[in-house]
């Protein structure tokens, strides 16, 4: 267990004329909360500082684009200090400055400039478009660095991009944005609540470990401290200020947490000005993209007539009532789904002095849910301080609040996020019955009633809140140029709260008028129980980061050096508890006491973490022209056992700025920017579960001694049976070679990276069974596979302006990831084609199903089949030993029964003149993993431009047949008469339609076997975001008061021209879950 104190102090400062003191003075016990309120009080009077020159005097001016148009919110400092401005909505500055100083001015997407204020009062700057943006600062471990200097393979995004996007999940925003970041659903549903998926480059690991499978998510850092998916995806984009994912060795600094890739996030800050309030908000809708189209009433009568042709017990619906049905079309979904409210506001707030600087925000996303009680919201507050004590001497304290809150209709047991349960029955319920007779909710031919199940008041609703206080100090050496300390501690705590409330309802059963159709006459009633239960759930968690740096950067002639060191200290505990009571006694009391409490179960638990690190990195520059940098890090958990904790992860990088050669420089014109950037490096990966290196027990009441009765006792317990030694890390060493050019004075940017890993000590659980006897059932985690990753990255982009009025800009992301596996546990034999050894990850458990020729459509056809079978193998075509009948799939015989005694396989591929259920199957679905000509077309595209005042950007997500998909399983079955089928299966073979699209419905059990007859190919165009906006001329806004007004339309999933499935939206796998949503939104964004 690791332990820490921190002994809080406070600086007392106090101001006088031309004179500063500063006295330190220990808080007493709550110092902490002391130092907050006194940081909150600074903010709402923030001290007033001046230039210290020896003559000092008022200089004015405005910054302006070459274009002429002013630039807001440029940086202006007094060279070799921290004084300064920004300018105002007009381009407009005022500040003070010595006559003999020099003014340095900044601006993202400019040139620096510097301009010596030589006595003058009035100055107007105009500066040059960076055409590189090479001067651009990216945030990388631990630190910034200029994107000309950057030797790692280093993905940015501008928070621009996405803070007009309503979403709950800030993952998601990212999906499509930067090359190599792949966002899916984290399972197959459109739910807005869902969590997503994140993957960075190939998929570097497999198997199962800590208890379960592994996810290979990557590391989320904000303001340099660490935290989890969940919270990171409350974060509000408003009060970001850039995003960047490190890809390659370049995470080796993170060590084990970084064999993902890491994701990083730069918030926003206060900046020297007057105070500026920025509002942001939005007002839409979403609904599906696409609904399935279910079998009419008729239809689903007339397949379910043709499934039971030759079932002697099955009664025919009759034709009066087929005529009947024609004119009845109950469609249980129209009814319970609606379009649903998107709701996003933010407002911010930020200004200062030299001395103090502030930033506060607050953000407020809320969307209902497209089912009555229904409905997700979060929201957020920030707000951060940045002092400079002395002028050696910054300290900054940040403190966050977030909660987010997800309630729905609950049905248990039915997918806490796909909510497939609930919406499989308001989407394939009979369209012959109603849901409601006379108001009552209808029992016949359903197993439950989801409308009914709504209006009952069963739900589940997740709560979590969280809140972050962030401290840091930083203190430059005034005796040793270049030397700064900075001591940094994140403390984050939060709880999540988790309600399941489940109540018994009533049905009512009707007397049908024919065998299915119902009439309105009531016969009985029928209580569903609907597991009659409440369960609570409370979890608290603690956890804080101490970081403890030292930086040197020094510049001399050519050469610049900077030097990192800090060490890195993690503690985190958690508790929990749960309750669950059944049998409601007292009706609209959502308690436990509601329940029968004295029969009440509960549960509890409790963990602790921790880690200790240190890193040191080395960056050197010669010219800007010859970069180096080399990191290595020391890092000890106490995931694993005592003797097997610590890691040593080092990585080296190095760059050619070839462009800056002689020989390119003069003699090639058209060549802005060329480098060449080599990576290695060594990182790890953590994937097992607390305590599994000791064994655990609870009590059990299932031992026999010496009798028939059972007594109480202590058993294994946990997530293993057994414990092994010598289990450590995963490492991950990672190779990355990448290229940045720029050409036509910067119109046209090119950045590619290929990439090579090779992961070893893998943790997976062997595949060994034990006797019953052994009590031995579950494995421990051990260092047993290798793999090895490769694949490539790029982005291309154009921009270009034809005219002052008119610009556009084009960009593509391209990438393709894959790997082989080399070695891991193995049920399979090496001669069986699903040994996994030498196949990707997601190859050795792809779609297994049969090959077809279509449809048997005649009964020549049949015959022609048959007399074939017959002077091959003696007998006619068979399938699962039973002759095969027109309308019926063509299977492929392939394959044979294997004989164990020789050595063979479960399934050999000979054929046998038989068709079996196991041994005709292999392989049908095609993965991505073998690279070709289309993994060099894009997989997403960029496109928009700029009309004076309008801006229209745009994002697609493209597919081109390079896999196929299996049509999910649920889809190729046929109907019951309790559950409909998608409509395309009217469409079915009969005597009468021989030419139908799909077979006779009554060979159901072959029809749902996957085969080639269900694959498709995957060729997708899809319009994932747009966004149109209108910023209102500056005369206009200002004489309203207003410096800048800016109106936005912001949509997703507006449109698939190409797609995969014509019954269902690609994205999801399931057509019967919650479908994938598309918005609109319209907004308002103001500075002030």
């Amino acid at each position: 267990m690791i332990h820490m104190m921190v002994q809080p102090f406070l600086y007392q400062v106090r101001f006088k004329t031309k004179k500063m003191s500063v006295q330190a003075f220990q808080l007493p016990k709550g110092g902490v909360t002391a130092f907050i309120l006194s940081c909150i009080l600074c903010l709402l009077g923030p001290f007033q500082g001046y230039s210290q020159s020896n003559n000092p005097i008022s200089v004015t001016g405005q910054i302006s684009s070459e274009e002429g148009e002013p630039l807001i919110g440029a940086n202006i400092l007094v060279k070799g200090t921290s004084e300064g401005t920004v300018t105002d909505w007009e381009g407009k500055f005022q500040m003070q400055a010595g006559a003999g100083d020099t003014l340095e001015i900044s601006y993202i997407g400019f040139n620096n400039k510097l301009v010596p204020v030589q006595g003058r009062n009035s100055i107007d700057i105009v500066l040059e478009t960076n055409a590189t943006g090479l001067s651009e600062v990216v945030v990388i471990g631990y630190g910034e660095v200029k994107r000309a200097n950057l030797v790692g393979s280093v993905s940015s995004l501008s928070a621009d991009d996405i803070e007009d996007i309503p979403a709950i999940n800030l993952t998601s925003l990212l999906d499509g944005r930067m090359p190599g970041v792949n966002v899916s659903p984290a399972q197959p549903t459109g739910n807005p609540g869902a969590q997503t998926r994140v993957r960075i480059r190939a998929e570097t690991t497999f198997g199962t470990s800590g208890g379960g499978a592994k996810d290979p998510a990557p590391l989320y850092i904000v303001d340099g401290f660490q935290m989890t998916q969940e919270e990171f995806d409350v974060l509000d984009p408003t009060q970001i200020e850039s995003f960047s994912v490190l890809k390659d060795a370049s995470a080796a600094v993170y060590g084990s947490k970084g064999a993902n890739g890491v994701i990083l996030v730069k918030t926003k800050r206060g900046r020297v000005g007057k105070l500026s309030v920025n509002y942001s908000g939005s007002m839409g809708l979403s609904d599906a993209t696409q609904q399935t189209e279910m079998l009419s009433a008729y239809d689903h009568a007339r397949m379910l007539n043709a499934i039971n042709v030759d079932n002697p017990g099955y009664v025919p619906i009759s034709a009066e009532e087929l005529e009947a049905m024609r004119n009845l079309n109950y469609n249980w979904l129209e009814d319970a789904w609606k379009q649903s409210l998107l709701s996003n506001h933010s407002i911010n707030f930020s200004g200062g002095t030299e001395k103090i600087k502030y930033f506060a925000g607050g953000s407020y996303t809320y969307t209902e849910g497209n089912f009555e009680q229904m409905d997700v919201g979060k929201y957020s507050y920030r707000l951060g301080l940045d002092a400079q004590i002395t002028n050696d001497l910054q300290v900054s304290a940040t403190v966050a609040l977030d909660n987010r809150n997800f309630k729905r209709p609950y049905l248990s047991g039915a997918g806490i996020n796909t909510m497939e349960g609930l919406f499989q029955q308001l989407l394939q319920a009979p369209k012959w019955t109603p849901p409601f007779i006379d108001g009552l909710p209808v029992y016949n031919n359903l197993d439950f009633n989801p409308m009914a199940l709504f209006n009952s008041g069963s739900y589940r609703s997740d709560l979590d809140k969280g809140n972050t206080l962030n401290l840091r100090a930083t203190y430059k050496f005034p005796t040793i140029e270049g030397l700064s300390a900075t001591a940094s501690i994140s403390r984050r705590e939060g709880y999540s709260y988790t309600k399941e409330y489940n109540i018994p309802y009533t049905l009512y059963e009707f007397q049908p008028q024919f065998q299915y159709i119902l009439s309105d006459q009531l016969i009985s009633e029928q209580l569903i129980n609907n597991r009659n239960r409440i369960s609570e759930s409370f979890s608290n968690k603690q956890n804080y980061q101490l970081n403890l740096n030292l930086n040197y950067n020094r510049s001399w002639g050519e050469h610049t050096l900077s030097a990192f060191a800090t060490y890195e200290q993690m503690e985190g505990k958690s508790s929990g508890f749960g309750a669950l009571a059944e049998n409601l006694l007292i009706y609209g009391v959502e308690t436990q006491r509601a329940f029968d409490y004295l029969s009440a179960v509960s549960q509890g638990a409790v963990y602790e973490s921790g880690d200790l690190g240190a890193v040191a990195r080395l960056n050197y520059s010669f010219a800007d022209k010859y970069l180096l940098e080399s990191t290595v890090r020391y890092e000890s958990t106490v995931l694993f056992a005592p003797g097997e904790r610590s890691g040593f992860f080092p990585a080296v990088a190095i760059g050619w700025v070839a462009s800056e050669e002689p020989f390119l420089k003069e003699n090639v014109n058209f060549i802005d920017y060329l480098k060449f950037r080599l990576s290695v490096g060594l990182t790890g990966y953590s994937s097992v579960g607390a305590y599994e290196y000791n064994l655990s027990y609870a009590p059990s009441g299932s031992y026999l001694f010496g009798g028939s009765t059972a007594v109480p006792g202590l058993a294994v317990s946990g997530k293993t049976d057994v414990i092994s030694s010598g289990v450590s890390w995963e490492k991950s060493q990672m190779h990355n070679l990448g290229m940045d050019l720029k050409l036509l004075q910067g119109r046209l940017s090119f950045a590619v990276d290929v990439y090579y890993t090779k992961q070893y000590d893998i943790l997976d659980k062997r595949t060994v069974e034990f006797p019953q006897s052994s009590g031995i059932t579950d494995l421990p985690s051990e260092n047993l596979g290798r793999l090895n990753a490769w694949g490539y990255d790029m982005s291309i982009g154009y921009r270009g302006q034809p005219s002052q009025d008119f610009s556009w800009n084009i960009s593509g992301n391209f990438s393709f990831a894959t790997n082989r596996i080399l070695q891991r546990p193995t049920q399979w034999a090496p001669n069986d084609f699903r040994y996994p050894i030498g196949q990707s990850t997601f190859a050795a458990g792809r779609e297994e199903g049969y090959f077809t020729e279509g449809i048997i459509r005649t009964q020549e056809q049949l015959d022609a089949i048959n007399a074939m079978w017959v002077e091959t193998w003696g007998h006619v075509y068979t399938i699962e030993g039973k002759p095969a009948e027109v309308g019926s799939l063509y299977f492929q015989d392939i394959g044979r029964p294997g004989d164990p005694n020789l050595g063979e396989p479960e399934t050999v591929f000979e054929p046998d003149g038989e068709i079996h259920r196991i041994h005709d199957k292999t392989y049908i679905e095609r993965v991505n993993d073998n690279f070709t000509w289309k993994n060099l077309l894009p997989t997403n595209i960029s496109l928009g431009f700029t009309w004076k005042n309008f801006r229209v950007s745009t994002l697609w997500g493209m597919a081109y047949g390079i896999s196929n998909q299996v049509v999910d399983k649920l889809a190729r079955s046929v109907v019951g008469a309790r559950e409909n089928s998608p409509a395309f299966w009217s469409d079915f073979w009969s005597p009468d339609n021989t030419d139908a699209a799909y077979p006779n419905p009554k060979f159901g059990t072959y029809n749902e076997w996957a085969s080639t007859f269900w694959m498709r190919d995957v060729y997708q165009l899809r319009l994932k975001n747009v966004n149109i906006s209108y910023r209102l001329p500056q005369e206009l806004s200002e004489r309203r008061g207003i410096p800048e007004l800016r109106i936005f339309l912001a949509g997703t999933n507006l449109w698939s021209p190409i797609s995969t499935f014509d019954y269902k939206e690609d994205a999801i796998s399931r057509y019967n879950t919650y479908p994938l949503l598309r918005s609109l939104s319209l907004g308002l964004n103001v500075r002030m």
